[in-house]
């Protein structure tokens, strides 16, 4: 019996299994696959509701695979809602400690951007409600490994953002105000960086706030 390959070489890239969890909306979402068209993507309206879920609901989307099926793990860090992005990235980075597993911990907001502009060469402009007359901000281009930060997130007043969007050096889309799962666009972006080798730590995977939590 010949040997088993390790994760992630060369001869089991095919069924390199990947699991995403975007937490940080009111909105659940959950994917896992090796390849594009080998994707399974479900997403739960839980608002509050997802720090009583989360586990139960991870263990019965990832059947039939196993855990030690996946040979890696992305994660939402924010910015967001801060209990449940707290919970996402402390999920992950369990998963990944325990399993040894890279972890990618990517924007939220790039996401969104991606999921609104990807086709498109022009900077896209995304955001989420942050509190009153705020709003987390961030400007980003789609590229063939992935949504570009241009404008690296952060909390801005509703003023400030217009401003920033009315004095942008170039063209640039502003996508409208999302509250969904953007967890396609988080597999894909951390299978593109799995696929040129990245493997980033666990202990790198923290959550962004944007603002202290109050």
């Amino acid at each position: 019996m010949g040997e088993t390959a390790p994760r992630g070489t060369a001869s089991n890239l095919m069924t390199a299994y990947g699991l995403a969890l975007y937490t940080s909306g009111s909105t659940l979402g959950l994917a896992v696959g090796c390849a594009p068209d080998d994707l399974r993507v479900q997403t739960w309206p839980q608002g509050r509701q997802i720090a009583s879920h989360l586990h139960t609901t991870l263990e019965a989307f990832l059947a039939p695979l196993k855990w030690t099926d996946l040979v890696y793990v992305a994660v939402a860090c924010g910015p967001g809602s801060f209990t449940s992005t707290r919970l996402g990235v402390i999920t992950a980075r369990t998963l990944a400690q325990s399993l040894t597993l890279p972890l990618w911990s990517l924007s939220s907001l790039g996401c969104l951007a991606w999921a609104a502009g990807r086709s498109t060469p022009t900077p896209i402009a995304v955001t989420l409600p942050a509190g009153p007359n705020q709003v987390y901000g961030g400007v980003y281009v789609g590229t063939a490994f992935g949504p570009q930060a241009l404008c690296p997130d952060r909390v801005f007043t509703a003023g400030e953002w217009q401003t920033a969007l009315l004095t942008w050096p170039k063209s640039l889309t502003v996508a409208a105000t999302l509250d969904e799962a953007p967890v396609t666009e988080l597999w894909q972006w951390a299978a593109l960086e799995w696929q040129q080798g990245k493997r980033p730590a666990w202990t790198e995977a923290l959550p962004f706030y944007g603002r202290s939590p109050v």
